[in-house]
């Protein structure tokens, strides 16, 4: 193959082992760092370990992209001789999916989150929220969107909870816009992001936002104007801001319309691809 270029994301195995072949062969190398190694729940040797390697990819590599502004702030406050190959570059989706959701008349609340069922989506913290809302607001429903190995555990504690009256699982879907098109409100709990596409969906269906502050969550919620950004772990500011935002029913349509805006701005499938090709055309040109 005449190969002028190769473009990983991880893992920072293959990224290594990418870098490594790519400078035998005297290929162009980038790379996209979308979590940081320190984030990882690894043991303390495997983490020395993977930061050893990743110093070793950075060193080979052209270009280090990084998918929000904490990360690029992250990488180049963490590999200072190579600030200059450190890029941004948010994610981005195809907004035509989502220019036509009209929502159904119902006189429900919902409230939705989609992710992989695992531990670091914090899947039990959502759970924690629905039963608070659920003697708040008396017309709440919910969705859990996603698929995972968490999936009996979790539906065993709705049951525990009494929640199953208002909360569906969807399982595995390839199309979560349906279910955010009938959603009021997104909640995300994931203690770990790069940045997060789920998010992005949301955002592009309209919906104000009450989300933890992992990384990315600041490049995609403006303060009060389409949701706001909690930390981690604090189940009753969660509660209080999504009851805020649905006790004001103007704020929530603002909210959403401002959604939709950042989206269009920051978030499209056209401008991420745009950036990788001027990243690419530049690193192709460099001697």
């Amino acid at each position: 193959n005449d190969i002028d270029l190769v473009h990983t994301q991880g893992p920072g195995s293959l990224d290594m082992m990418t870098a490594i072949a790519c400078r035998f062969v005297n290929i162009k190398f980038v790379f996209t760092r979308p979590v940081m190694l320190n984030d990882l729940k690894v043991s303390k040797i495997k983490k020395i370990l993977f930061n050893l390697f990743d110093s070793f990819t950075v060193g080979l590599s052209h270009k280090i992209i990084a998918v929000s502004t904490d990360g690029e702030k992250r990488l180049k406050d963490r590999y200072k001789k190579s600030q200059d190959k450190i890029v941004k570059v948010f994610n981005g989706i195809d907004l035509s999916i989502y220019n036509n959701i009209e929502k159904n008349d119902t006189e429900f609340f919902t409230i939705s989150m989609c992710a992989q069922l695992t531990v670091n989506k914090g899947w039990f913290d959502f759970l924690d929220i629905c039963e608070k809302l659920k003697t708040k607001i008396p017309n709440l429903s919910a969705y859990i969107i996603g698929d995972g190995p968490l999936y009996s555990d979790i539906k065993k504690r709705i049951s525990e909870k009494n929640l199953n009256d208002f909360l569906i699982m969807t399982g595995h879907t390839n199309n979560v816009y349906d279910y955010l098109s009938q959603t009021n409100l997104y909640v995300m709990t994931s203690y770990r992001e790069g940045l997060s596409v789920a998010v992005i969906e949301a955002l592009a269906s309209s919906l104000p936002l009450v989300i933890y502050d992992f990384a990315g969550s600041d490049d995609q919620v403006d303060i009060d104007q389409n949701g706001y950004i909690v930390k981690k772990g604090d189940i009753d500011t969660m509660v209080a801001k999504i009851i805020a935002i649905y006790d004001d029913k103007v704020k929530l349509d603002d909210m959403g319309k401002k959604s939709r805006k950042i989206c269009e701005e920051n978030f499209t499938e056209y401008v991420m691809v745009e950036n990788y090709i001027e990243i690419y055309k530049e690193v192709l040109n460099e001697k």
